[in-house]
Parts: C-alpha cells; structure tokens; sequence
C-alpha cells in the first residue's frame, strides 16, 4: 500500500490482536505480512467468517487451498509443491518470472 496507509494497516494489525508484521518496501509503500502458520490461520477463520465480497474472494480461497496443503506438509513433496504452484499460478498476476523459470 502507499505509505500515507501506514495507520490504517496499524489499525488492522491492532484489529488482529497485534499480529503481523508492518514495514517499508521502498520509499513510498508499506506492507503488512503475516508468516506464522498459527497467524495465517487465524486470518483465514477471520475473512471464512467475513468474506470478501469482491474478485479477491477467489484469490482468498485459492489462497487457503495453499495454506491447507502446507498445514498437511504437502509442500514436502513434488506432487504437493506443484498443486501450490498451479494454485499460485491463477492467484492475482500468476507466476513470476522467477517461478515459471522454476
């Protein structure tokens, strides 16, 4: 997000009883991420009790498809870590350049 968001992404933080983490990415954009697996989870029971109303309500279930395999350890496997991919690969933009190299 744009740097004059940085409050409201500390209102969210705050509103998921301080989890995450908020920093710069470059000069005029922050982020908030979140990387415990304990965490993510407690952001998905959030957005399955309020879901999105918009295009990124299937970009969220694609997305917890993904988290669902690596809670099961799937992503230890090449079958598992290719299923993530192909999840990742209809999410948002795709696949990176990096990743369809890969």
């Amino acid at each position: 997000m744009h740097i004059k968001d940085h409050d409201l992404l500390k209102l969210i933080q705050l509103y998921f009883k301080g989890i995450g983490s908020i920093s710069l990415n470059g000069k005029t954009k922050v982020q908030f991420r979140v990387t415990s697996m304990k965490d993510l989870e407690f952001v998905i029971d959030h957005f399955n009790k309020f879901p999105l109303i918009t295009q990124k309500y299937s970009d969220f279930k694609l997305f917890e498809m993904a988290f669902l395999a690596m809670k099961m350890k799937k992503h230890f496997t090449l079958d598992g870590l290719t299923y993530i991919a192909s999840l990742k690969a209809v999410m948002n933009l795709g696949l990176s350049d990096v990743l369809k190299f890969s």
